[in-house]
């Protein structure tokens, strides 16, 4: 009778394959262990084992470069942004300004008949005055100043300027300038053009200046 291949633990583990195994002569034995022996597989090393896990330094400091580059951009998107909110703010306080103004003018007939708004330019240029929103003059002249001043307020280095195209004609250029910086000494408009007479309007140019204006007949 023969033994089947198993392995040695299963020969010490069934008596009966023990037994058998002893009744076999010494030659027979070491052909019977290499059979067996032959039959087995031992596991080996896969080339996965021996990978090192984690991060290295290398990885790491591109991974910070990569997301400081990142940062960066979106830093830069965010100051652009946040310019872009303050030059629209600037722009919408310097229209509602003007359109205020040009009202009031258009108000006061009287005073249009008498020239009162004819000459509120370069020296007369009404300026921006917090301090003036609570006044309450009897004088009508007196309160258009105030009122435009105060108005200015909300905008750094405002300032407002009324001037009539021609004498007599009744059409008036109603200015508003004030400062931005971020002009880094560029002039914001040009001489007067026959299409468009911001010299004429917003008076000489000033740098890291802007100017809204608005011609206006009553």
């Amino acid at each position: 009778m023969s033994i089947t291949r198993k392995s040695l633990v299963d020969l010490k583990r069934f008596p009966e394959g023990l037994v058998q195994w002893r009744r076999l002569g010494k030659a027979q034995r070491a052909q019977q262990t290499a059979s067996m022996l032959g039959t087995l597989r031992f596991a080996q090393p896969t080339q996965c084992q021996f990978r090192q896990s984690g991060l290295t330094l290398l990885e790491i400091m591109i991974t910070v470069v990569i997301l400081s580059l990142g940062l960066l951009g979106l830093a830069g998107l965010q100051l652009t942004g946040l310019k872009n909110n303050r030059d629209a703010y600037n722009n919408a306080v310097a229209g509602q300004a003007v359109q205020d103004i040009a009202e009031r003018i258009r108000a006061d007939r009287v005073g249009m008949a008498a020239n009162r708004y004819d000459s509120l330019f370069d020296g007369n240029a009404i300026g921006a005055d917090a301090s003036k929103c609570d006044d309450t003059d009897a004088d009508t002249l007196v309160r258009f100043k105030d009122r435009a001043a105060c108005q200015l307020a909300a905008l750094p280095g405002g300032s407002a300027r009324v001037r009539e195209v021609t004498a007599g004609s009744n059409i008036f250029y109603v200015a508003v300038r004030w400062t931005d910086p971020q002009l880094n000494g560029v002039d914001s408009w040009t001489a007067d053009t026959t299409t468009n007479p911001a010299t004429t309007a917003c008076g000489a140019v000033a740098a890291d200046t802007r100017c809204y204006y608005s011609a206006f007949r009553p």
